[in-house]
């Protein structure tokens, strides 16, 4: 049995593409099975050479029209026609009936194409497994539903379905999961959180700090995830105290501004870590800050705050979200308040001025976390090992 990752997303060295596909191999070889990755057909001279990893997908086109609706409908069609083809050669590629199949990550704009691919299979694999996105903006809402919604639905809708159809569908949160079958009328489970192992790394306490609390901030700057609130939060805890420092690792995405942060005082770690770095990046934070926004994350989940779930780390994060449902299910984890900046700072002050007891509370919720979670869970589950 072989274990085929099929990543169209996967276009660098860094990231959460990466660093989860790499991971399952890593799972999957300690049960011994072989593994390999299927992404995107890249100029990246360090993936083009990676033993594991096959550039195969072609990058798929923008859009060509500038109307909102038909934008959506266009990248839509785009999408889904070059993703058919491109599943239509790797039937050619792989050995189908001898590979479990893992699919990250499957959106609206490629779950139709996937499917129809899916209802065409002449040999069938032991299983596929597809994961669903860990963020998204719509809600459930009467009648139709938002556009991207629809093309959820339609998507779910071509592939087969019956006991018999190997095909599982998996999200990374249960609210997540429970609305994803709300949309599209199948099963879709709450799948382990697949991190904790990447590298190697074991969930032991870190070493002392030189005395000042280090608030840590992470990730691509989207705009769902609060990066315009920092620098007014910044501003008023470092007003306040000086045992706090603020570090914030900016993956310039969109909307953000990198100099309004760096001008708020906190130490800015520009660009992409690799594995190591980033790990023990967040290993070094007393507080992870998260001021997510319910409308990107109120059913999505975040890599970054699962991550310091499993090492124990307490968090700030905001409520409407699925990350304030963990919290408001396990208070140990954190504080989950309202993402405004006056309430995010007193958020940050509370957790500061209970420390130690803070740390340890997360830490002993982190032992659950760990049982349930983890690279070695999620490829145990796709493996049928566990």
């Amino acid at each position: 049995m072989t274990l085929i990752v099929i990543d169209p997303g996967l276009h660098m060295v860094f990231g959460h593409h990466y660093e989860l596909d790499t991971a399952i191999l890593e799972a999957a070889a300690a049960f011994g099975v072989e593994g390999h990755i299927f992404g995107h057909r890249t100029d990246n001279p360090h993936l083009n050479n990676h033993p594991q990893v096959t550039p195969f997908f072609d990058v798929l086109t923008h859009p060509s029209t500038k109307d909102p609706m038909l934008v959506d409908l266009d990248r839509f069609q785009i999408q889904n026609e070059r993703l058919y083809d491109d599943l239509k050669r790797l039937s050619d590629v792989i050995d189908i009936e001898q590979s479990t199949l893992f699919y990250a990550t499957a959106d609206h704009n490629t779950l139709t194409g996937l499917g129809r691919w899916v209802a065409e299979w002449k040999e069938r694999p032991r299983r596929l497994f597809v994961l669903l996105p860990g963020h998204f903006v719509f809600a459930i809402q009467g009648g139709g539903g938002t556009l991207d919604q629809l093309f959820y639905r339609y998507g779910f809708s071509r592939f087969p379905a019956g006991e018999d159809s190997r095909v599982r569908f998996l999200a990374l949160s249960a609210r997540q999961a429970r609305e994803f079958s709300m949309i599209g009328g199948r099963n879709v489970e709450h799948a382990p959180y697949p991190v904790g192992e990447l590298g190697g790394l074991n969930p032991s306490p870190r070493a002392p700090s030189s005395g000042r609390r280090r608030v840590l901030v992470c990730g691509s700057s989207r705009d769902s995830k609060g990066f315009a609130l920092l620098p007014d939060v910044i501003r008023r805890v470092s007003a306040r105290r000086s045992d706090v420092e603020f570090v914030v690792q900016f993956s310039p995405t969109e909307g953000a501004t990198l100099d309004a942060i760096a001008a708020s005082g906190a130490t800015i770690i520009d660009g992409y870590l690799d594995r190591s770095s980033y790990h023990a990046t967040i290993r070094s934070a007393d507080v992870m800050l998260l001021p997510y926004l319910g409308s990107g994350y109120r059913a999505g989940t975040s890599a970054v705050f699962a991550e310091a779930r499993w090492f124990g780390i307490p968090v700030v994060s905001a409520v409407e979200t699925s990350m304030g449902d963990e919290i408001a299910a396990d208070p140990r984890i954190g504080l989950a308040v309202r993402p405004e900046p006056a309430v995010v700072a007193d958020a940050v002050e509370a957790m500061l001025n209970a420390y130690p007891a803070r740390r340890l509370a997360a830490e002993e919720a982190a032992d659950g976390y760990r049982q349930n979670n983890g690279t070695t869970r999620f490829a145990a589950m796709m493996l049928g090992r566990s």
